[in-house]
């Protein structure tokens, strides 16, 4: 945990980290508490921790460089499912698509990837 929050948990992979904890310092400006969550390591997904987070019911969200399709994000969603909880899930990622053409940087801030992004997508999805 890089950073202690309460309304919802960013759990970042990679490059994705950095971002997750710009975000929290946009959302906190809004007045969400978010939680930070650097999962270094996917495989294997730790999922007693992965329980002991869900447990307290708060919101996920979860931020991979990578596609939505086969990546963390659905890896999580498959261990709530499994082990019956019902938190709420939105998953950030590149869209599982043809990108457009342009600089990474811009690509990032196209599909919502930037912290901007992130805290805006979280803005909506906390109740």
């Amino acid at each position: 945990t890089l950073r202690p929050g309460a309304d919802a948990a960013l759990l970042a992979v990679g490059g994705m980290t950095p971002v997750a904890l710009e975000a929290a310092g946009l959302l906190a400006e809004a007045g969400i508490d978010a939680r930070v969550i650097d999962v270094f390591k996917v495989k294997p997904l730790d999922e007693e921790k992965i329980a002991e987070l869900a447990s307290g019911g708060m919101p996920l969200v979860t931020l991979e460089d990578n596609v939505r399709s086969g990546g963390f994000g659905e890896k999580l969603a498959s261990v709530l499912e499994t082990r019956g909880f019902t938190n709420r899930l939105h998953i950030i990622s590149w869209p599982d698509k043809f990108l457009t053409h342009g600089s990474v940087a811009d690509l990032i801030q196209v599909d919502g990837l930037d912290a901007g992004g992130v805290a805006a997508t979280v803005r909506a999805f906390i109740p």
